[in-house]
Parts: structure tokens; C-alpha cells; sequence
């Protein structure tokens, strides 16, 4: 039962450990030609969004509009893709019962 106990406490542990890690990751995007950009961490936040001011004519709201939409996507799979790596580093060598 203890062992068990402390197998819990140590994957705990590792998840903690995991969302420190994650933060500390940036992921930088940027689309049409630089002129929006976005960095997002490694736990879904964005701390930062840019875009340029020849974007923001209401000319230009459709292609803003998807431009955004492709970003944010392709910064959330990102993260993922980083999210992954980082578990895998973490669990190398591990004996997690039932893996």
C-alpha cells in the first residue's frame, strides 16, 4: 500500500514538474508576411499578440479574421507537439505500473 502511495506522490510530483517545464516554453508564430505574430507558452497562454496596423482596415477583417484563426491553431498544435516531447523526456526510464 505505502509503495503505491509513493508511486502516486512521485507522478504527482512529475506533473508539477511537467507544467513548470511547459511554462518556461515560448512558442513564436507569425503569418502574412509578419504582420501578425503571436507567442504563446507551453500551458496555452498567449503573452503576446501583434498586428500590423495595414490589418486592421475594415478591408482587411476577413483576412485578419482566418489569419488569426490558422495562428492560434497552429500555436495550440505546437504546444502539443512540445508538451509530448517534454513527457517523454520526463518519463524516459520510468516504471510507471501498468505502462
Amino acid at each position: 500500500m505505502f509503495e503505491k502511495m509513493k508511486q502516486l506522490m512521485d507522478m504527482r510530483k512529475m506533473a508539477q514538474e511537467a507544467e513548470r517545464r511547459l511554462g518556461e516554453v515560448r512558442i513564436e508564430k507569425a503569418a502574412l508576411g509578419g504582420k501578425l505574430k503571436i507567442v504563446v507558452d507551453g500551458n496555452h497562454r498567449v503573452e503576446s499578440l501583434g498586428i500590423d496596423e495595414s490589418l486592421l482596415n475594415p478591408g482587411q477583417k476577413t483576412t485578419l479574421e482566418k489569419a488569426l484563426a490558422a495562428l492560434l491553431t497552429e500555436s495550440a498544435e505546437a504546444v502539443k507537439r512540445e508538451a509530448a516531447a517534454k513527457a517523454m523526456e520526463m518519463m524516459k526510464g520510468m516504471k510507471i505500473p501498468g505502462m
